[in-house]
């Protein structure tokens, strides 16, 4: 079916530092929340959590019902993983509805080489939403990873997050209505493995208040939408620091795609900031290993 075209998407202002000035998951301005998609890779079907390479994209970023006009900059941080010597190759922001398809709304190639084990590089990036129509977008925040090698295989750590420009009501989102992270890959040979892609199910059950007693998020796991990649395992973890050894406190570990409500009893959690890490994997039909992750932050107060 032919797509009407509602308005034409421009991208103005972007500048990449090799920083890493912004704080994970505070100094937020007022109405915006950190989030933040992660793409795990490994050759290897044995190795697990913080032994694989992984690109990290996050943003502290308005999600609906926030509503923005005029000129939104969003602070991407990409973080490489277990990346010596791969290229911070791109960082991209895309907008998609139902109603206008997917455009490129801001792109830049830092092309900045990760010299150590693990890197951090901010990249400023500026939207000019007065061009974009009237309505809810998902917004894709994108970093892309490339290894130095033949065939310059490539991780990516995308999102689908919903943006209300001048409104919520107008067009409408084209893949989800729900914040999501999506890992993809694409291998030496060329081949894209399609996407691995974990959701936080509701987006007016966002946590965007403090929590306590009993909590239940609903979460998603799943193929995504291009390739053939099937989904093998849904895992929901609080709290990990998977580089130093720590998977924190799991609440679900189940084979195959899942989609429900986790339970998560947070008066055995300190009444603080705590990260929810929903983690989707993929591995059958090809060599080696593909996670898409999303981390989740909330706040206890019990």
């Amino acid at each position: 079916m032919k797509r009407i075209i509602l308005a034409a998407l421009a991208a103005l202002c972007v500048l990449a530092l090799p920083a890493a000035s912004l704080a994970d998951d505070s100094g937020c301005a007022s109405g915006r929340v950190f989030l933040e998609s992660q793409a795990w890779w490994t050759d290897s079907e044995t190795l697990t959590d913080g032994a694989t390479e992984h690109a990290h994209s996050g943003v502290c970023f308005p999600l609906s019902p926030t509503v923005v006009s005029g000129q939104l900059t969003l602070e991407v941080v990409s973080k490489l993983h277990n990346a010596s010597g791969q290229k911070l190759k791109r960082v991209r922001l895309q907008a998609a509805t139902d109603q206008g398809g997917l455009k490129d709304v801001a792109n830049v190639y830092p092309n900045l080489t990760c010299a150590a084990t693990d890197c951090t590089f901010n990249t400023t990036l500026t939207i000019n939403t007065d061009s974009l129509a009237t309505g809810t977008h998902e917004i894709r925040v994108q970093t892309f990873a490339e290894k130095q090698t033949t065939g310059r295989p490539v991780l990516l750590a995308t999102t689908g997050y919903q943006l209300c420009v001048r409104s919520c009501a107008g067009v409408t989102p084209q893949a989800t209505d729900s914040p999501e992270g999506r890992g993809w890959y694409r291998n030496a040979s060329g081949k894209e493995l399609g996407y691995a892609v974990a959701r936080y199910d509701s987006l007016s059950a966002f946590p965007r208040q403090a929590v306590s007693g009993n909590w239940c998020p609903p979460v998603r796991f799943g193929r995504g939408y291009s390739g053939d990649t099937p989904h093998e395992r849904s895992r929901v973890v609080v709290d990990p620091n998977f580089h130093a050894g720590d998977a924190g406190r799991s609440y679900l570990d189940v084979a195959g795609a899942f989609r429900g409500n986790v339970c998560i009893d947070t008066t055995q959690l300190a009444n603080s900031s705590h990260k929810l890490v929903l983690i989707a994997y993929s591995s059958a039909k090809f060599p080696g290993q593909l996670w898409g992750v999303f981390v989740v932050p909330f706040t206890v107060s019990n």
